[in-house]
């Protein structure tokens, strides 16, 4: 079973992404709305995170510029989250 977890501020966006994954078969799923959801959840081993690139910090909060870009090296250098096997990147800006 291929565990993903879909960090995504978009209730549309999130379902979508869902959608498609999911249509693969084999995969669980969890869905954070913001970079505090994801860090409560990342404490768990995950083989894929599908992220949004600009996300805010908490679900209130206007997302910001490159905060996935941030949780992604925020990953990697901590000792509690756990940095999944694959990443993908998403963002509907240039």
């Amino acid at each position: 079973m291929i565990k993903i977890l879909i960090l995504e501020d978009n209730p549309l966006k999130a379902d979508a992404i869902f959608n498609v994954v999911n249509q693969l078969g084999g995969c669980t799923f969890e869905i954070a709305p913001d970079v505090v959801t994801a860090r409560r959840i990342m404490i768990k081993e995950f083989d894929l995170l599908i992220l949004d690139m600009n996300l805010p910090e908490r679900f209130s909060e206007i997302p910001k510029k490159n905060i996935g870009l941030k949780f992604v090296e925020e990953l990697k250098s901590s000792n509690r989250l756990k940095l999944p096997k694959h990443i993908i990147g998403l963002t509907e800006y240039d």
